[in-house]
């Protein structure tokens, strides 16, 4: 679930109460966001977009980096370029990241 606060400048009725919207996703089963609203939304390149979505799936970064043919040295390079886009410092921060944001949304 993503709750987003919506500010009194994005809506017309003219009324002054606080206002959210609400994104709730089923997390049963596996989905991938759409690729390129993940790599617009955190300004990832596809290779580290395929490594993130590969993460936030479950895998480990060594069974991501299998599953994606790339070397885990390369998988490394590429988590250290995503957290330093995304500002996070741990893969779990990643994943959350990921799970928590809109372009989770989209698939479903």
């Amino acid at each position: 679930m993503v709750v987003q606060s919506i500010s009194p400048d994005e809506w017309t009725e003219g009324k002054q109460r606080p206002s959210v919207a609400v994104f709730v996703r089923d997390t049963g089963g596996k989905a991938d966001p759409p690729v390129k609203l993940a790599q617009q939304l955190f300004q990832l390149t596809p290779a580290e977009t395929s490594l993130a979505i590969q993460l936030a799936n479950g895998l480990s970064l060594e069974e991501a980096a299998e599953a994606l043919n790339i070397r885990r040295n390369t998988a490394r390079a590429h988590l250290r370029s995503i957290f330093s886009k995304t500002g996070v410092r741990r893969q779990t921060e990643l994943v959350r990241l990921f799970l928590n944001s809109v372009a989770w949304l989209g698939n479903k």
